[in-house]
């Protein structure tokens, strides 16, 4: 492995795309990586590694997947050391030789067995896709169905959205880090006002409680009150009463003496 050339040879495969084209690259593949590594799939993806077939110079694709591998840093990838060769090659171009992502690589992936490949022109905002079919070695082109690739080798749809590529798992877009942190970001601001508005709805009920113990209580003084102004009416009646009853009791005896009286 140390013997194995690690650059380029000075040929239009090694040219410099500038920072766009590795802005692009670096997010393709971070995306793919934070997808997959969130979802549990065993998939190794790389970008700009060099890639030895025996028997073939070295080559390294913009980002390249290989299935049921675990995704563990390497410095390269060698066939013979991983016993495995590659499933899926994107080329991602931008000021690169054209004719070497759409007619060479077309023609040597299919031959070397990469199941698929998919190039992606930024500049015109197009994207080809091919696929191996059966036991052949050569591609055939894929046509997008409503704009959608698919992906037999990752599972997804590949897509173009101004000049970026994106994937769909699904109907769901497949967040890259910066849209995942905003995510994160806007479910983290969602629940904290939720939390908040939770609070502020508990500290309105905690004051209406306290409103209605208050009342009650002030209604149970009442009660309490009108429950001692009844108690002393009652009194009072009832004195009233011994008093009525006395002086009828006094009556009735006096009219009595007058009767007695009368009668002598």
């Amino acid at each position: 492995m140390a013997s194995l050339p690690c650059v380029f040879e000075a040929t239009e495969e090694c040219l410099p795309e500038g920072r766009l084209h590795y802005d692009a690259v670096c997010l393709t593949q971070g995306t793919l990586r934070t997808h997959f590594g969130a979802a549990g799939r065993k998939i190794y993806i790389a970008a700009n590694a060099p890639v030895y077939y025996p028997g073939e110079r070295m080559f390294s694709p913009d980002v390249m997947a290989v299935l049921d591998v675990e995704d563990d840093p390497r410095d390269s990838w060698s066939v013979l050391v991983e016993g495995k060769g590659l499933d899926l090659c994107i080329e991602i171009a931008w000021l690169g030789w054209k004719a070497k992502d759409t007619m060479r690589h077309v023609e040597r992936y299919a031959r070397l067995g990469i199941q698929e490949y998919f190039v992606f022109d930024m500049r015109k905002s197009v994207l080809k896709g091919y696929r191996l079919t059966g036991t052949s070695r050569s591609y055939t082109q894929l046509f997008p169905n409503e704009g959608r690739f698919w992906s037999s080798v990752l599972d997804l749809d590949l897509v173009v959205e101004g000049k970026q590529l994106r994937f769909l798992d699904g109907q769901e877009a497949v967040l890259h880090a910066d849209e995942r942190v905003v995510q994160s970001n806007a479910v983290a601001a969602r629940a904290l006002k939720q939390a908040q508005e939770a609070r502020q709805r508990g500290l309105v009920q905690a004051a209406c409680a306290r409103t209605q113990a208050a009342r009650a209580r002030t209604q149970a003084a009442r009660a309490k009150a009108e429950a001692a102004r009844a108690k002393a009416e009652a009194a009072r009646a009832k004195a009233e009463a011994a008093r009525a009853e006395l002086a009828e009791k006094k009556l009735a005896e006096a009219l009595a003496v007058i009767d007695v009286l009368k009668r002598k």
